[in-house]
């Protein structure tokens, strides 16, 4: 007779399938910022930006003292397009890129 789990035999729960995501995945430092570096970007002086510039939270941010951290998200939308609406950002993901 054996103790705990029976890892070995284990199957994959089919009724679980397709019921999870792995969130939001950020690819470079770049697209996360201060409040105050979101300000400078122009989030609520330029229209639609607030859509653009939202807060970001990671599994520490949950469990500890939010930071207060925002990240640009410009899912899509083309690179032409984010330079033509909002240029300062643009500007701020060439400079930072990871």
């Amino acid at each position: 007779m054996t103790e705990g789990a029976d890892v070995i035999g284990t199957k994959e729960l089919k009724a679980n399938a397709s019921l999870t995501s792995r969130g939001v995945m950020l690819f470079g430092d770049g697209f996360i910022v201060s409040p105050d570096e979101a300000k400078a970007l122009g989030l609520g002086s330029i229209s639609g930006l607030e859509k653009r510039i939202c807060p970001y939270r990671n599994g520490r941010d949950l469990t500890d003292k939010p930071r207060g951290s925002l990240v640009i998200d410009f899912f899509g939308l083309s690179p032409q397009q984010i330079r033509d609406q909002y240029p300062a950002v643009y500007q701020h993901m060439l400079t930072h890129e990871a």
